[in-house]
């Protein structure tokens, strides 16, 4: 099953999380601005994915201000995601579960099918075995 996973990290939390979703038929594909100065004001480049190559996709981001980053946002408006699933996950310091609606809400009306999600808090520590259930259906 070849899967990927598209990520947006300021601070390197999500990231963490995305790192541990790696393995041979795992893709990661950063979601980035030229510079973090970009990335904060919404920025991004569009990254190069195409949903065909993959029998899963996973997205996740931070939350910024009990919202899912805009950044990564305003990059997934730009994607078809092909009728496949996408699993979901985010990153947050105080949770909050309208960040991961409104990810989904993004997915669906992108052609996407809205699978697992998850939210993890990383100052609290990640459980890898939780994590990676965001690689199933």
């Amino acid at each position: 099953m070849k899967v990927a996973v598209l990520y947006f990290t300021l601070t390197g939390n999500t990231g963490r999380v995305a790192e541990i979703l790696e393995d041979d038929d795992v893709d990661l594909i950063q979601v980035k601005g030229g510079s973090r100065l970009l990335s904060l004001l919404g920025l991004v480049r569009k990254p190069k994915f195409d949903a065909v190559k993959y029998d899963l996709i996973v997205v996740g981001c931070p939350v910024w201000y009990k919202k899912a980053a805009p950044p990564f946002v305003k990059a997934l408006k730009s994607m078809d995601f092909g009728g496949k699933q996408v699993n979901a996950f985010i990153t947050y310091a105080l949770k909050e579960k309208s960040a991961l609606k409104e990810v989904m809400n993004v997915v669906k009306k992108r052609n996407g099918s809205p699978g697992r999600t998850a939210s993890f808090n990383v100052s609290k520590g990640l459980e890898e075995s939780e994590v990676r259930k965001l690689l199933s259906f």
